[in-house]
């Protein structure tokens, strides 16, 4: 199904941001949260009231933290990785109770490469995976542009070592700006796809509103079916990628319109 990411509106608060989704014709939303107080159980409780209230089903969740997950979990320090894999293990309790299926993560950078070889990667993972699982929400690991998951041998080094136990989140914007092609980074990922955030680019635009440039939804989309793929198509873009809301109405429409072919 497709759905929006509240991050297209940033910086409005993102309580503001359920009702512009609504408004938008979207039933299913991935939420930024922005600040540590988002991830409280009283801020999460009023915006799922809202999102109730409006017919919105928060679908994922991602954090404003992920600046810091190369420190908290891909560090030499175990310290770290634990206070780290503490305040997770409250975003991921909390993210639960917000409805949330998925977690988006962005997790080492690519200059972390000599110490953080896949198999040391993949351990590292596990345990944020399991500690996810056990709270019911699914840790997806993102392609993200100078991080070790934008480059899509990686990606499939992980999920040899990993199989069943890793998730991940598609971008495509992200795998573009790593010189990378989105296609290859959904063949990698496989059946382990289970998240994807749809934009659009072309060679003078990194990030546009899907419909908007070059890239070939539509075939991504056949071979996504063909592949079994289950998750949603999650319109992420910056508020700058755009001049109005209808030109986010009629991507809507677009992608609608392939989803339907």
């Amino acid at each position: 199904m497709l759905g929006i990411s509240s991050a297209c509106f940033y910086p409005e608060k993102t309580e503001n941001t359920v009702s512009v989704i609504a408004e938008l014709g979207y039933t299913r939303a991935e939420f930024f949260l922005n600040t540590h107080r988002e991830f409280s159980s009283a801020f999460l409780s009023e915006l799922k009231k809202m999102c109730l209230f409006s017919g919105i089903t928060p679908v994922s969740v991602h954090p404003y933290t992920s600046f810091a997950e190369p420190n908290f979990f891909f560090s030499d320090y175990p310290r770290r990785f634990d206070d780290g894999l503490e305040l997770y293990k409250q975003y991921f309790h909390a993210s639960a109770e917000f409805g949330a299926r998925f977690f988006v993560f962005h997790g080492g950078l690519c200059r972390q490469r000599a110490k953080m070889p896949p198999e040391r990667y993949a351990e590292r993972y596990a345990v944020l995976h399991d500690t996810a699982l056990a709270e019911g929400v699914t840790l997806c690991q993102e392609n993200v542009v100078d991080h070790l998951c934008g480059n899509s041998e990686y990606v499939g080094s992980l999920k040899k070592l990993l199989g069943k136990n890793i998730a991940f989140a598609l971008d495509l914007k992200q795998a573009n700006r790593a010189g990378e092609d989105p296609m290859i980074f959904a063949e990698m990922m496989g059946q382990q796809l289970m998240h994807c955030h749809v934009n659009d680019f072309d060679p003078e635009h990194s990030c546009l509103l899907p419909g908007f440039g070059d890239f070939d939804i539509r075939e991504l989309y056949r071979r996504l079916n063909m592949s079994g793929y289950q998750g949603d198509l999650i319109t992420e873009v910056y508020s700058n990628n755009y001049t109005s809301l209808d030109e986010i109405v009629q991507s809507r429409k677009k992608l609608q319109k392939i989803l339907t072919e």
